[in-house]
């Protein structure tokens, strides 16, 4: 894949480095340098080696067993009214997706690379950065009616009707045009491929071979651990405030006992 690693050992340069991106970009965090971009559908599918069935279809199960019990949980007024909608609802309680989770705010994406490190960690943890103007601008050429900044719904049905076509491999961000709290808390958003089996890294890939898509793969130690925890606290970004209800006060229990622990 076509994309830059960026190996950052100074605490002050790593933030540095995630604030002089300016609001064209989106971010996310992984705990190892050596995960790669995938979803948690992909990630799903790997774990049963044995499985036939394909992407689209499992992605189909997921959704349709959602919408027969659904009802049973929440609101009427909350169901969803799109397959975009649809599937982000299955992606927040943890069901597997084609959608990757972002975040548009780079303290954000570091609380989640951070999450659950310890100072004793030999391995390295990541931020992916990808500018999602360059992304969107080649797929807003896809279609001559539908715009993904307007249309965002409509946009991913369009896409998803081209899963058959040649083979093309694209990906775009966005979120579903009603949110959930908890986007909203995160400054959340998707990276999501034109088909389910599609891989996030080829499809970027491809988009930059066609018209130059920036991303980016911030590596550093988990050596800086103390500072970003210290740092992030200072910021405001914890977990009570980024996770709804008494899953942000579990979290952020969570996270003390967890500093509390590695002293």
């Amino acid at each position: 894949m076509a994309f830059s690693e960026i190996v950052i050992s100074d605490f002050d340069e790593l933030i540095k480095k995630l604030y002089s991106y300016d609001e064209g970009y989106v971010f996310r965090g992984l705990r190892s340098s050596d995960w790669p971009l995938s979803s948690t559908l992909a990630r799903s599918m790997e774990l049963v080696k044995e499985c036939k069935r394909p992407y689209q279809q499992v992605e189909s199960v997921v959704t349709d067993m959602l919408k027969s019990k659904l009802h049973h949980y929440i609101h009427k007024d909350e169901i969803p009214k799109s397959s975009f909608g649809w599937l982000s609802i299955a992606q927040h309680h943890g069901c597997p997706t084609r959608l990757i989770d972002f975040t548009t705010l780079p303290l954000v994406a570091l609380y989640f690379a951070s999450r659950g490190l310890s100072i004793n960690d030999s391995s390295d943890f990541a931020i992916w950065v990808v500018n999602y103007r360059d992304t969107n601008r080649i797929c807003d050429e896809l279609s001559d009616s539908l715009k993904i900044d307007l249309q965002p719904d409509e946009f991913f049905d369009f896409c998803s009707d081209r899963e058959s076509q040649s083979g093309e491999k694209f990906a775009w961000v966005s979120e579903p045009r009603k949110l959930n709290l908890r986007l909203e808390r995160q400054g959340g958003t998707f990276l999501i491929t034109n088909s389910s089996d599609v891989s996030a890294e080829d499809a970027l890939s491809e988009m930059d071979e066609r018209g130059s898509v920036r991303t980016e793969k911030i590596i550093a130690p988990s050596s800086l651990l103390p500072d970003i925890q210290n740092f992030l606290r200072k910021s405001g970004v914890t977990a009570s405030r980024l996770f709804d209800g008494v899953d942000g006060l579990a979290s952020e229990i969570s996270d003390d006992i967890q500093r509390v622990l590695a002293k």
